[in-house]
């Protein structure tokens, strides 16, 4: 589960699925800001990346958390 405060990432399983393999999205690292639940399903969450050309919100099923 991704909450606020957390460093985060682009999932490998997503950048695959979308044939994401070079570009700054496989190597982006971000914090979360906010972490707004939906009715049902995943957040939507509002990232600071290290590269501030990236989508500023992103879903949460999209992203995995960064453990150090």
């Amino acid at each position: 589960m991704i909450n606020k405060g957390d460093t985060v990432r682009f999932s490998e399983n997503w950048l695959r699925s979308c044939g994401l393999i070079t570009g700054p999205l496989p190597f982006a690292i971000g914090v979360v800001t906010a972490a707004v639940p939906m009715k049902s399903g995943p957040k939507i969450c509002s990232v600071r990346w290290d590269d501030p050309g990236l989508p500023k919100r992103v879903l949460s099923s999209n992203l995995e958390v960064i453990h150090d």
